[in-house]
């Protein structure tokens, strides 16, 4: 009988157990954000739970309740100072339905506060209706993009008029350049006499011309190289050369395999001449 009796009092006491539950949202914070903190007490014996009267607005904390009924409390809680923030235990007197009560302390919980922008926390402290308020931009900070935005297109505008510039003074070159390498071309003599000889200086002549032109426009040395490196040079740098190509070969087959051409041809090789070298030109001035 009295083993009954201890079982009933023991079970008695473990469905009395009162389970008291706090809960944030969050505890590192800035200074003004809002953090809710939420009591809750749990036991089916609890007939009601009151709760302290808490509305708290000093130069370190703003409280205020969000919410209430007979076992739970929610606050609000706004911190106005950075640093490690103690929230002191909340008292807790708990009624149950056999008549009986208690009373019970939450734990202490500690918030992380830290600082904002500097200035930020007079702006939001000024604002009692909406202390979470944060303008997106202040009025400094709008000057300064503003100037980056302006030097940014001062800077634009310079170098494309530099740009313009250089291409204008690029075209001019290349002008000269290419009328330079003609004049020459118009300069160079027919052979007196069809000889082998007097072929062979026409063709040296003609081709030191357009090996000069493509050392001045394109840049490589183009004076010491034989007509397959100059071919290869081309290649590799995209650069078109099939008219090119057929002009150096033919000069190379008068030079060392001493074939034999008329007026005419050296006539029309001339123009070809003139013509590839404009080509050329063009050519250059697209790759600017």
């Amino acid at each position: 009988m009295k083993f009954s009796y201890f079982l009933f009092f023991l079970g008695s006491l473990v469905l009395a157990t009162t389970d008291i539950y706090v809960s944030v949202s969050q505890d590192s914070i800035f200074v003004g954000d809002k953090t809710q903190l939420t009591v809750t007490a749990k036991n089916t014996t609890i007939e009601s739970v009151e709760f302290p009267e808490l509305d708290v607005d000093n130069e370190n904390i703003t409280l205020s309740l969000l919410s209430k009924n007979t076992n739970s409390m929610k606050l609000s809680l706004q911190f106005w100072k950075e640093g490690e923030h103690k929230f002191p235990s909340i008292k807790l007197n708990i009624t149950h339905t056999d008549s009986s009560s208690e009373v019970y302390l939450t734990d202490v919980i500690e918030f992380k506060i830290s600082q904002r922008a500097e200035g930020r926390d007079e702006t939001l402290r000024e604002s009692k209706l909406n202390k979470t308020l944060r303008l997106p931009f202040t009025i400094w900070q709008v000057f300064l993009i503003s100037l980056v935005l302006i030097m940014i297109i001062l800077i634009n505008l310079i170098f494309s008029k530099k740009y313009h510039l250089n291409k204008e003074l690029f075209t001019i070159q290349n002008m000269n350049i290419l009328s330079k390498a003609l004049n020459k071309l118009d300069s160079i003599n027919l052979p007196n006499e069809m000889t082998n000889r007097e072929l062979e200086k026409f063709y040296i002549s003609l081709c030191m011309n357009i090996k000069e032109y493509l050392e001045d426009t394109f840049f490589f040395n183009a004076t010491k190289m034989t007509t397959d490196e100059i071919l290869t040079h081309l290649e590799i740098n995209n650069i078109p050369h099939d008219e090119l190509k057929i002009l150096l070969n033919e000069a190379d087959l008068c030079k060392f395999a001493k074939k034999q051409y008329g007026i005419t041809k050296l006539l029309e090789v001339k123009k070809a001449a003139k013509s590839v070298l404009t080509e050329l030109d063009k050519e250059n001035f697209n790759l600017a």
